[in-house]
């Protein structure tokens, strides 16, 4: 099975970590349990690779310097997280004209680098593999049609015959 494409803007890891990001940020982080430890200090920084991963590779497709739609590679991640480590321990620290809150924080580039590996991970899942924990209980099959038919059909097979409903 050749590899999904890359969904971009679309990407459902990307949406997933934007409302997990708002959810922490409204919800999570104002409360006590929030207001400190691992998900309060690295919780954005984990989730920077797989927020802005998907448009900055969209920006290399517009501009045709990503010639594939293939979901990013390792080289691709691993460029990205050295790029935004030094640009937050290195030069907002010292800019603050540029980026006036960050503090330079070695453990943030460990959190972008596992970021970037589940990223990875789930990106590159093999195709029949859910990204939840659970198997699609509703998903249509696709080109499995041998007679002509759209892949908006779904066969039911019975014990004596073949039935037709079209999906709406």
């Amino acid at each position: 099975m050749p590899p999904r494409p890359f969904r971009y803007l679309a990407d459902p890891l990307m949406l997933t970590g934007i409302a997990a990001y708002w959810i922490h940020k409204l919800w999570i982080k104002p409360t006590l349990w929030g207001s400190s430890g691992l998900l309060h200090d690295y919780l954005n920084d984990f989730l920077l690779i797989p927020i802005f991963l998907p448009p900055t590779l969209y920006l290399h497709h517009l501009l045709r310097i990503r010639p594939h739609h293939r979901p990013p590679t390792p080289a691709e991640i691993t460029l990205h997280v050295a790029l935004w480590s030094i640009l937050f321990l290195l030069v907002f620290p010292h800019s603050p004209w540029l980026y006036r809150h960050s503090t330079p924080d070695p453990y943030n580039a460990l959190a972008f680098a596992a970021g970037g590996a589940a990223a990875w991970l789930i990106w590159n899942r093999p195709r029949t593999q859910s990204a939840l924990p659970f198997p699609r209980m509703f998903s249509l099959p696709t080109n499995r049609y041998a007679n002509g038919e759209d892949a908006a059909t779904l066969k039911f097979y019975t014990e004596s015959k073949v039935v037709v409903a079209r999906w709406m």
